[in-house]
């Protein structure tokens, strides 16, 4: 498991900077719209009051989301993240909601706003002040890879929007249609409510650990692919946030490969998924042997799979090779047996030419204990057969029959 960096300075800065605009933007505008009786200039007003509570949560769920994992949370706390922009898009839902009625109860009322031009020059700086605070946002987020901070963005971008409709409706006001503001308001809303439920929806997404896109899990199957051990992926998950990913492999790999060569693999997966994708942090790997092929190797007298079979695997004249996939046999090559001669470590030897040949079971009649240890210290099995009469062949038929 890794923990990538994230800059405490930039969220911070980004949070501080955005509760100072909108607490000036909120402050100019719903003093405007009160004293002047603009509906949509005060609906905006409210809009802004809701950018300074998403900036409050944004600032409190990046917080959380920086904590490393602990003995409770072994995930770490990266949640917090898609529950923050949760919470802002129900805020930005009931912004819209808000707006709606209030707009609504104007256009009822017939009422129309006055002194347009203080409203304009107010609405208008609020545009450009909005936008360059979503700019900001966008630009810190994409940075510090923060979700909650793009999806905060978008928040802010409605609010220019807003604020741009707001200048056109009082425009259309002062040239006669007094119903124009409150429409404004009504239009505003519609957009607030849809940009909010969006970002609900990548919210829940990231919480019901919905699968990131194909891309990604793409990249991850070519990275592990250049690992020569494994013979299959069998599947690649991703879950978490945009920042923080976890992925859940799982491969098969050969028989005949031990314990701590495994564990060898598994390191330099998680190395290289970690080095070609920097947003994930941590991987699992569940790894399995390959049982549909399988590499043995025969005691026998002779060469080929018709050659008699031999009792005894220090003592015999070959050792045959052969790949099994279910009940088709192909012949690797036949060896001569280095080692009949030899008296000490003979096991050893063996089990070292087995291993370098990539050989995951043996089939003979006689092994010496030494001999099995050393064998199942690669990860290959034994296999004895005890009717001498069998051919090679019969041999690895045999012990597939007993395997089933």
């Amino acid at each position: 498991m890794k923990l990538p960096a994230r800059s405490g300075v930039d969220y911070v800065a980004v949070s501080v900077t955005a509760i100072v605009v909108n607490v000036v933007l909120t402050a100019s505008k719903l003093t405007v719209g009160l004293l002047f009786g603009s509906v949509a200039l005060i609906a905006d007003g409210v809009h802004s009051l809701a950018d300074i509570f998403g900036a409050a949560v944004v600032f409190i769920g990046l917080r959380v989301s920086r904590r490393p994992a602990d003995v409770e949370h072994p995930y770490g706390y990266s949640k917090a993240e898609p529950i923050t922009e949760l919470v802002v898009a129900f805020i930005v839902i009931l912004t819209g909601v808000f707006i709606i009625y209030d707009s609504a109860t104007a256009l009822y009322a017939r009422h129309a706003a006055t002194e347009l031009q203080i409203g304009i020059i107010v609405a208008a700086l609020s545009t450009a002040a909005a936008w360059f605070l979503s700019r900001y946002k966008q630009r810190i987020g994409m940075k510090i890879k923060s979700s909650a901070l793009v999806a905060e963005s978008k928040h802010s971008i409605t609010d220019a929007v807003s604020s741009l409709a707001v200048v056109v409706g009082l425009v259309l006001t002062g040239l006669g249609y007094w119903y124009m503001d409150a429409i404004v308001g009504i239009l505003i809303s519609a957009l607030i409510i849809h940009i909010g439920a969006r970002v609900a929806k990548t919210s829940v997404d990231m919480l019901m650990d919905r699968e990131a896109a194909p891309e990604l899990s793409n990249r991850i199957r070519k990275t592990i692919e250049s690992e020569p051990e494994v013979k299959k992926i069998n599947y690649v998950h991703t879950r978490g946030s945009w920042s923080y990913k976890i992925v859940d492999v799982s491969i098969t790999v050969s028989r005949g490969l031990a314990v701590r060569e495994l564990s060898t693999v598994q390191e330099r997966i998680k190395a290289g998924v970690f080095s070609e994708i920097p947003e994930v942090y941590q991987v699992n790997i569940m790894a399995s042997a390959d049982e549909d092929l399988l590499t043995v190797a025969v005691s026998s007298v002779g060469s080929g799979l018709r050659a008699a079979f031999a009792d005894d695997l220090g003592k015999c004249e070959y050792f045959v090779i052969a790949r099994v996939r279910e009940s088709h046999i192909d012949l690797i090559g036949t060896f001569v047996n280095q080692y009949k001669a030899i008296e000490r470590k003979k096991g050893a030897r063996v089990a070292d030419f087995m291993h370098e040949h990539g050989v995951d079971m043996v089939i003979t009649g006689h092994a010496g204990e030494g001999a099995v240890q050393w064998l199942k210290g690669y990860g290959i099995d034994v296999k004895l057969v005890a009717d001498f009469g069998y051919s090679v062949e019969d041999a690895i038929e045999a012990s597939q029959l007993n395997a089933s």
